[in-house]
């Protein structure tokens, strides 16, 4: 999916504090702050730090006895926090995983330190048997068992994990699966076709971009009694070729990666199956496909896993137009007859979901966005010959978060009140009415973990205004008070700038929500102010959400002190009900967006402080495709910053694309009229585009065929090309100068309007 640089924005609520002797959050009014601006905010050395001692990495983590912790992390190591009342103490396994390395030098001490970091940071069995990495070095850790170093030369070796018992570890070298018994060393090869186009247990890029997820390549799964694995061959032989250049070094460097475009071909995905001896002498395996003949070709594999109660294999596919989804399950001793659990259609599109959860009656819970186009949680029979609904049908669940073990009641997030604006904790009866319980406070959104035992929640409560507070609560007697574990506060020079909140009424009985920063008051009671509208937009992407996020805060602030008002908007597909009114953008993606923004400012432009003619955009990636279409196919906007922009949805990779576009060949039309890149020479305002050079999501060469486009319409237009960066710009430096030119370039196009100014944006070709 295209990477979300989003400017996420929250409600303004007071909490209603539940903590223990605490007062609500303040913000901290000082005039030894230094005033906002893009150096205090973004200077890579001198940047001022706004919030009073950030909000640290607190954590649940099992034991050695599977009892859960609490554990925090300090600059002097890691501490556990009592559930009787946080307090913290130290953690004496950080220093014993520490000195298991046996580091000899400082240097060595630091990376161990470091390697053990990342260990906690990761995961919720840290105390367990568990692989790192430390340089070039793969060792098996734990408390409970003697130190083994693997190998120490791990560039070869990709994806690598370690067995549920322990005793195994599996690994991908060049491309194919590999499996090695730690006791004995001896290595299994489990296949022998792997090649820079036919893939073993590894995901290509775009199985990992828009399926599994960004950064997650592994594509094979163990089976909980460690004696087979299943895993994905994908070969994109077909898939075309893409270069990417970098310039850095005097010849130049190219990255060649196989990037199926919106019609091309895509990798063909097989299952298959791998059963483990028990014998450590007896090297071979057995290796057969599943699912062959169920699999056409084309066929996405969205989901594999395992039955933790019958060892079956569980997988989830979908046509390559994604409007249908299959769910499997898969005996692997006897393959030829699966059962089918889940089987949707519809003539739009469905989303990816997770596998479905097994409750200990055999029967499953799982998402699903129908019939209704809300996301809700159904309970399917072991069989799936039926389901019946856990969550009401006017409600989206965000996230399934716990699964009680005696089939009682879920955890899950969303917010019944205020839909993608806020988040809440509900439980939910498995076995009642389709209903739900609240059970987070009125703070405007909560972040929550849970205890793996279901009986404790980490609180990360917030809202746009207000910066994190974190905090421990029971769920199994929520009469006791919540202990209080760490508050952020904000610094700021002057009294913050409220934002107001609104429902901005739409065609369709549609209602759009937003926020807006009126500008400080600057004595003129006529004065009218320039706008910059926030945007990103994307299918199920809002933006306006009523959390709290420093960065996005504080920018705002300062743009409103500099006399610019700001509007975070979220268009229908974006924040409002579901696919329900995402659908509505299916096969024109780009146009109803486009109308729903319209209205918005057309909104704006009714309040008597703002500037009708002084209207802005702002967006990346999904974001930079809508300011450039919104500034194409509206007269409505005078200045746009559109960054990392698809400028024509052809040049985008296939899996995302054709799920909400289809195929160019049979929507030609919808590819054509939603392309900026064809309506460039309709450009209203004057646009800075931004582009990371080594982009290997939204290709640069979107950015400069938008470009040519302009040029030859005699449209003149601001660029600016980020060397060696790709679809982020994660360099300081370089981000303190995209600010800098950002702030620049809306400080010239919002001046007030004037004769001269209207007509600078176009040339005689």
């Amino acid at each position: 999916m295209l990477n979300r640089f989003v400017m996420y924005g929250v409600l303004l609520w007071t909490s209603s504090c539940f903590f223990a002797n605490a007062e609500p959050p303040q913000v901290r009014v000082t005039e030894s702050t230094p005033k906002l601006s893009v150096a205090s905010l973004y200077h890579p050395a001198d940047r001022f730090k706004y919030v009073v001692d950030p909000t640290p990495l607190i954590r649940f983590a099992s034991g050695l006895n599977d009892a859960p912790e609490i554990l925090v992390k300090r600059d002097n190591g890691w501490k556990q926090i009592s559930f009787e009342d946080g307090k913290e103490t130290e953690f004496p396994a950080f220093e014993q995983l520490c000195s298991l390395l046996s580091p000899q030098d400082d240097e060595s001490k630091k990376r161990a330190k470091q390697a053990i970091d990342a260990l906690l940071s990761g995961t919720s069995r840290p105390l367990a048997p568990t692989l790192i990495s430390m340089d070039d070095s793969l060792v098996v850790i734990g408390l409970d068992r003697q130190l083994r170093w693997i190998t120490r030369a791990l560039n070869a070796w990709r994806e690598v994990s370690l067995s549920p018992d322990s005793k195994r570890i599996a690994y991908i070298d060049s491309n194919d699966l590999y499996v090695m018994h730690l006791e004995s060393g001896q290595v299994t090869r489990i296949t022998d076709d792997g090649s820079a186009t036919k893939l073993n247990g590894l995901l290509d890029w775009v199985y990992q971009e828009e399926i599994y997820g960004r950064g997650n390549f592994r594509g094979y799964w163990w089976r909980e009694d460690s004696s087979a694995i299943v895993f994905l061959k994908l070969d994109t032989t077909a898939v075309a070729e893409f270069v990417v250049t970098e310039s850095k070094e005097p010849q130049g460097r190219t990255v060649v990666e196989r990037y199926p475009k919106a019609g091309e071909a895509i990798p063909q995905a097989e299952l298959w199956c791998v059963q483990l001896n028990g014998s450590i002498e007896d090297t071979n395996v057995s290796l057969k496909q599943l699912l062959k003949d169920q699999f056409p070709q084309d066929t996405l594999i969205t989901r594999v896993g395992w039955h933790k109660q019958t060892g079956d294999v569980i997988v989830q596919s979908s046509n390559r137009l994604q409007n249908e989804v299959i769910v499997h399950v898969v005996d692997i001793y006897n393959p030829v007859d699966p059962t089918v659990i889940v089987k949707e259609q519809c003539d739009k599109w469905l989303e990816v979901q997770e596998l479905p959860k097994i409750l200990a009656s055999g029967d499953y819970l799982r998402l699903s966005d129908l019939p209704e186009g809300r996301r809700r949680l159904w309970r399917i029979s072991a069989d799936g010959s039926h389901r019946t609904p856990i969550t009401p049908a006017d409600f989206d669940v965000r996230e399934l978060l716990f699964v009680d073990r005696n089939d009682n009641y879920v955890l899950l997030t969303g917010d019944q009140l205020r839909g993608t604006v806020g988040q809440q904790l509900y439980r939910a009866d498995l076995k009642g009415a389709a209903s739900l319980e609240r059970l987070t406070d009125a703070s405007a959104w909560h972040n929550v973990s849970i205890s793996d035992d279901g009986e404790w929640m980490i609180d990360r409560a917030s809202s746009l205004a207000t910066p994190t507070t974190t905090s421990l609560r029971s769920l199994v007697n929520r009469e006791k008070q919540a202990i209080l574990l760490h508050r952020e506060q904000l610094k700021l020079e002057g009294e913050p700038i409220e934002a107001t909140w609104h429902s901005i009424k739409a065609d369709g009985d549609v209602s759009l929500p937003a926020y807006v920063i009126r500008p400080a008051d600057n004595g003129d009671v006529d004065a009218r102010y320039p706008v910059l509208i926030e945007v990103y937009g994307g299918p199920l992407a809002p933006s306006v959400r009523d959390t709290w996020s420093s960065g996005r805060y504080l920018f705002h602030q300062m743009l409103a002190r500099e006399g610019i008002g700001v509007m975070v908007v979220d268009n229908r597909s974006s924040g409002g009900r579901g696919l329900f009114d995402s659908w509505s953008i299916h096969r024109r993606m780009g146009d109803v967006e486009t109308k729903d923004l319209v209205t918005a400012a057309e909104w704006l432009g009714r309040q008597d402080w703002v500037d009708a003619k002084r209207l802005a955009l702002r967006g990346w990636s999904f974001g930079g495709f809508l300011t450039l279409h919104a500034m194409t196919h509206s007269d409505k906007f005078a200045a746009g910053v559109a960054g990392g922009s698809v400028t024509d949805w052809r040049n985008y990779d296939a899996v995302y694309t054709e799920r909400y576009m289809g195929l160019p060949s049979e929507n030609r039309t919808g590819y054509d009229e939603t392309s900026p890149k064809l309506a460039a020479s309709k450009m209203h305002g004057r646009v800075l585009m931004l582009h990371g050079e080594v982009d290997d999501n939204v290709h640069l060469a979107n950015t400069l065929q938008m470009a040519g486009n302009l040029q030859r319409a005699g449209k003149l237009f601001d660029l600016m090309v980020y060397p060696g960066a790709a679809h982020a710009v994660h360099s300081p430096d370089q981000n303190f100068h995209l600010m800098n030119l950002t702030m620049e370039f809306l400080r010239r196009e919002l001046r007030p309007t004037t004769a001269v100014q209207e007509t600078a944006s176009t040339v005689s070709p």
